[in-house]
Order: C-alpha cells, then sequence, then structure tokens
C-alpha cells in the first residue's frame, strides 16, 4: 500500500532533479463547505532538512487576511511533512482549513472523527500535490518564493555576484546556490546554470560585483591553471 502522502516523495525528487528547492500551487478546500483557496509553498531544506521529513510546506490562506488596511497578510500555516504525515496537531489542520465535520459547538470530537478529518484531508491533499514542479508560478507566489529563499540564506548580506568557482572533484552546487543565483543574477546563473559542478560566488562588497563578461573571463583563466 503506498503511503497516504506518497506524492510528496515524487514531488520532492523532480526537486532535486530540476536543482529547485522552492516551488508551488494553488488549491481550494474543503469540498463540502464554502471553498476558501489557499497556496501551498514546498521547500526542500536539503541538508537542512528535520530527521525524517520530506519536505516543509507552507499553506497561505488567501481568503482571510490580517492585520489593517495599511499593511495586509494572509494568515500562514507552517509544517514539516512526510509520505506518511503532517508534523502537526490536527486541531491546527482543522482550525487553519475551517474543517467543521459537526456544526455543534458542544460536540466534542472522539479520537476516530479526529482521525477521519486528518485521514480525508491528507488523501485530498496528496491528489491536489504535483509530482512535478510547477512552473506556471503566479506573481504572488514568485514574490512568496523570493521571500522564502531570502529567509533560507544564511550569508543574507552577500547579494553582490564576484565570480563562479569549479567545485572539488565528487562535489556539486546547492540548489539554494542555484536558486539565491537565479533570483540576484539572473544572467551569470543562465550562463553556468547547466554544470551543477560550478558554484556562484557572492560578496557584501558592492565594488566586488562583476559583469557577467568579467566572470567568464577569470573563470577561463583560474579553468586554464
Amino acid at each position: 500500500m503506498q503511503p497516504i502522502l506518497s506524492s510528496l516523495k515524487l514531488l520532492r525528487d523532480d526537486m532535486k532533479k530540476n536543482h529547485e528547492v522552492i516551488t508551488a500551487i494553488t488549491f481550494k478546500y474543503p469540498d463540502k463547505h464554502p471553498n476558501c483557496t489557499f497556496d501551498a509553498l514546498f521547500t526542500d531544506y536539503e541538508e537542512k532538512t528535520k530527521k525524517y521529513q520530506l519536505l516543509k510546506i507552507k499553506f497561505f490562506n488567501l481568503s482571510r487576511q490580517n492585520g489593517n488596511s495599511y499593511q495586509k497578510s494572509h494568515p500562514t500555516l507552517e509544517v514539516w511533512a512526510n509520505s506518511n504525515s503532517i508534523n502537526c496537531k490536527p486541531y491546527d489542520i482543522i482550525n487553519f482549513f475551517n474543517v467543521i465535520p459537526n456544526p455543534n459547538p458542544n460536540h466534542k470530537l472522539t479520537k476516530k472523527e479526529l482521525s477521519d478529518i486528518i485521514q480525508r484531508f491528507y488523501k485530498f491533499l496528496n491528489r491536489n500535490i504535483p509530482t512535478e514542479v510547477n512552473r506556471n508560478l503566479t506573481r504572488r507566489q514568485d514574490e512568496e518564493r523570493d521571500s522564502q529563499i531570502k529567509s533560507m540564506d544564511d550569508e543574507p548580506k552577500k547579494i553582490y555576484c564576484c565570480g563562479v568557482k569549479r567545485n572539488a572533484p565528487g562535489k556539486h552546487r546547492t540548489n539554494f546556490n542555484a536558486a539565491k543565483a537565479n533570483r540576484l543574477r539572473h544572467d551569470v546563473y543562465e550562463e553556468y546554470k547547466d554544470d551543477n559542478t560550478i558554484s556562484f560566488l557572492f560578496s557584501e562588497d558592492k565594488d566586488k560585483n562583476k559583469t557577467l563578461e568579467q566572470i567568464r573571463h577569470n573563470f577561463a583563466i583560474a579553468e586554464s591553471r
């Protein structure tokens, strides 16, 4: 029998294959109640992934807003997940996704009712999780992805591309390194994206920022040595 969230591993594997750290989808839930729209951001933290987990999922409730008229944001729920479950309290899922199996506020859910609700949600989510990286992100999802990449950066002040380097034999650049280059220096990323033995270098010093032509020249010299 396949795990209840089997699509999650297929997505994670495709993300690694395509050197992506983040992808996203939009879906509506639940089916039997007034529909709410959600975004789900899937992030592969690579070597920083929590033990026994596959991806981190950040849900955005696009049908609700927090804050005042000057600064609004959508409610979020951020969880780790693997092929068998989401690492989250059941009531956090029920409250966030507005799952109301019994409208009577005095009704206390039994363990079986609680389990059935979560299992139905898992099955629904599994049907909606893509097994391949979504290449058609909305503008909102692009912004969410950029924000997430920034939050993952251990060196957020290093934003100026100062070159590229050939990694030691058997070593490959991280997908995050590629994602950062794609966001900050798309021209350099496009030049070297197909060779994952090459990593992108960044500096805090604006004066060390190099043009694509300078990076090509310096890398050619380094390769000839």
